[in-house]
């Protein structure tokens, strides 16, 4: 059975709910300060998440790479400026919980007396592995929100959820299907049983703790996609007949046959690896320039469209490998950097460059600008 599933890279908050686009790859190399991503880019209007003063809040992300480097979270106006600290960090100590690189939650207290009808929650996530010229190199998502002293049943919900008829503050949602989860409805499962994965697969624990998904989908041969949802013409794990696929050595302990599907257009890649984890398989067509990196123009009011300043990505680390040799607060100038990280690459299950480039270079880094899937298997 095969679980497989895209991958973005890097933080992503889930509550309160990150700004759309919530895209997990907002640096601040490639996109501008404060948040990366700006408000209303969907022009769909402002999601805000209602939030009680002086209430303790589990903020929680999803992070696809646990680069070395801790974490920091603020309370912004929506102009950006810089409110309070809500984890334990200035412009001394830049960064909590720098020991620990998988962390994805962090339970705030929001201050006492505090209200804002429109302000930001933003989490920064160091990479420590890679610095700009003008400081750290910075992940970030932000998440707007509205806080004052609400009532439960004035509070909203995620998902579908509704307001409990027996309402409180810790728990006023519930939740339309047994695979949505929080007090706000906030995660989600692929999973509960195999009837959520169509009967095509089994519905497995992938994860102990509160990392979400805790459950996914693993198909049977012939099956793949979101809850196993869509057809394979592959139905056993063993074919027997390569001879219609182009076949491909990518290093010692991996190879692959391909072929392209006409009839839908498709490409159909069977791996075979040497693995007890995961894999990861990525493509991008020849030629690419670096602009590539950049989000194409009118992508959202405020996006970085092209390289600002000079985006070279081909100097040598600062520092050891471990961390930069700078501990500036991510403030004023160093969030709206558009330097590269400077660094060399590493594999794909190593400490991994965010490299820029000048936008007409060549695409310098081996994993820039690729679709990626990632695999792993059980049983």
């Amino acid at each position: 059975m095969m679980i497989v599933t895209t991958v973005n890279g890097h933080v992503r908050l889930n509550y309160p709910k990150a700004r759309m686009y919530d895209l997990d790859f907002l640096d601040n190399v490639r996109t501008r300060g404060p948040c990366g991503m700006p408000e209303n880019a969907t022009s769909s209007g402002i999601f805000k998440t209602k939030l009680v003063t002086a209430s303790n809040v589990d903020i929680t992300w999803h992070m696809a790479f646990p680069h070395t480097g801790g974490f920091r979270i603020q309370i912004l106006q929506s102009n950006g400026t810089i409110l309070h600290e809500l984890t334990p960090t200035n412009n001394t100590v830049p960064w909590f919980s720098s020991n620990d690189s998988v962390v994805q939650n962090y339970m705030a207290s929001l201050p006492s007396g505090f209200t804002c009808d429109h302000c930001i929650i933003r989490l920064l996530r160091d990479a420590k592995e890679w610095v700009t010229p003008n400081g750290p190199y910075i992940f970030w998502s932000c998440a707007d929100v509205e806080i004052g002293n609400f009532q439960c049943n004035q509070l909203n919900c995620y998902n579908g959820g509704n307001m409990a008829a027996n309402c409180n503050s810790a728990t006023p949602c519930t939740c339309p299907n047994d695979r949505l989860s929080g007090n706000r409805c906030q995660y989600t499962n692929e999973c509960e049983t195999n009837a959520d994965c169509n009967n095509n697969g089994q519905c497995l624990t992938i994860n102990q703790d509160f990392y979400y998904p805790l459950k996914q989908c693993y198909c049977s041969a012939g099956f793949y996609g979101y809850q196993c949802a869509k057809t394979s013409t592959l139905t056993t794990t063993t074919v027997s007949d390569l001879t219609s696929y182009t076949y491909r050595k990518l290093d010692s302990n991996s190879e692959i046959w391909y072929k392209v599907i006409s009839a839908t257009n498709e490409v159909e890649v069977i791996q075979k690896t040497t693995s007890t984890s995961w894999i990861g398989l990525g493509w991008r067509p020849q030629g690419l320039r670096a602009s590539c990196q950049f989000f194409p123009s009118g992508a959202a009011p405020g996006l970085l469209h092209g390289p600002g300043g000079s985006a070279e990505g081909e100097g040598k680390p600062e520092g050891n490998a471990e961390g930069s040799g700078s501990t500036a607060a991510p403030e004023g100038n160093a969030e709206g950097a558009t330097t590269a990280p400077q660094g060399e690459g590493g594999s794909s299950e190593g400490g991994n460059a965010e490299s820029g480039g000048a936008a007409n270079s060549a695409v310098g880094f081996p994993m820039d600008c690729m679709d990626m899937v990632i695999g792993s298997a059980r049983g």
